[in-house]
């Protein structure tokens, strides 16, 4: 890493300095402060002590920012740009699969546990790239330093997110975080986790890790004032919405696991249905009720398919002479789009599909709708 980052970065700088000086923009990172005990991530504050910095990626891109802030002392325009975790793109989903961000993202779904952290500083590309384009292209940011994390994520905002997902977690310290993750990588091996699986094995990681979830939430004040000043989207929360589409291509690329039916659900309620049934043209006088139970295994579940779970007990001897148990079922929510019918006013609101079982073992289904 040292001939890219940091001798990169001084050709670049002497390019920069040679006949007409030229203003050079410096890719860094919010790694500068990846010192386990560290205070303050603002902008201005001092950077980590390198002999505390235990990663190649750390030390390397440390050494750069120094060297080019010395340029800088004499007189070359140099800007720095610290994004902290880039996290997928909030409307395409795009991620890199090698981030760590990305494995730990996953892990957290797949495994349902989190460990226990001070801050997440970490920002969608779309926005971090957005904002560095901004800075590159209005001379009067240039020469100052920004950072890039847009708004940190605490414990509890991770949490209160992945329930909503349907994801409840257990929260752990990180040793118990990192044993219980390699036992179930090991168990249940995932090949597009394996960088992870490196990671959790590598004493140099670990200890980049520890700083990473320890360190104080990075401020950016002179990023916020900019972002405001070129009337660009400010910085918002990378939480469960925005994260929605990147969590949908971990899951189809292997890596993250979507909530699903047999999971706890995330919100459940009884309904009971009374009323009579009989054959068509012909009086409905034969006691029909279904005590339900409804759930939904999360949010994302009612969203985007707009389907909610169902079990239960039908009784109704115009079906079969004995109660019959709704296995499993499904009801789903308006689902032409609530457009009525042809040459008619009525609108479907519900579908529902239920399969039934008998005391004996017989196999029935139900099919039917609710129109308004």
């Amino acid at each position: 890493l040292r001939q890219s980052n940091v001798v990169g970065s001084l050709t670049l700088a002497e390019l920069a300095a040679t006949g007409r000086p030229k203003p050079l923009h410096h890719i860094s990172s919010i790694a500068v402060f990846n010192e386990v005990g560290i205070t303050a991530m603002g902008e201005d504050d001092p950077l980590a002590h390198v002999d505390r910095l235990v990663a190649g990626y750390d030390q390397t891109k440390w050494a750069a920012e120094v060297a080019l802030r010395r340029a800088r002392d004499h007189g070359l325009i140099v800007t720095a740009l610290r994004p902290g975790g880039i996290g997928g793109h909030t409307r395409t989903g795009a991620y890199n699969p090698q981030d760590l961000s990305s494995g730990l993202l996953s892990a957290f779904g797949r495994f349902r546990t989190v460990p226990a952290f001070s801050h997440l500083n970490a920002a969608p590309v779309d926005w971090v790239s957005r904002v560095a384009v901004g800075v590159v292209c209005e001379p009067d940011a240039w020469g100052y330093d920004y950072n890039l994390t847009g708004v940190p994520n605490t414990l509890d905002d991770v949490v209160r997110d992945m329930a909503l997902g349907g994801m409840h977690v257990r929260v752990q310290d990180w040793d118990e975080w990192r044993t219980h993750a390699l036992a179930r990588l090991e168990a249940e091996p995932v090949p597009e986790l394996a960088f992870l699986t490196r990671v959790l094995q590598s004493p140099t990681a670990l200890r980049l890790c520890e700083a990473t979830l320890k360190g104080p939430a990075a401020t950016a004040e002179r990023t916020a004032a900019l972002v405001e000043a070129l009337g660009l989207r400010p910085a918002a929360r990378y939480d469960a919405q925005a994260q929605l589409r990147t969590f949908e291509r971990l899951a189809q690329d292997g890596l993250a696991r979507l909530p699903h039916k047999d999971d706890q659900p995330y919100l459940w309620f009884s309904e009971t249905t009374e009323g009579g049934v009989g054959p068509v043209g012909a009086p409905a006088d034969t006691p029909c009720s279904m005590a339900l139970t409804l759930s939904l295994a999360s949010m994302y579940q009612l969203v985007k398919e707009r389907r909610v779970d169902v079990t239960g007990e039908l009784t109704c001897a115009a079906v079969h002479p004995e109660p019959l148990v709704v296995e499993h079922g499904d009801v789903w929510i308006r689902p032409e789009e609530g457009i009525p019918q042809r040459h008619g006013m009525r609108h479907r609101l519900l579908t529902y599909r239920l399969a039934l079982r008998d005391a004996e073992g017989g196999r029935w289904w139900l099919e039917g709708h609710k129109y308004a």
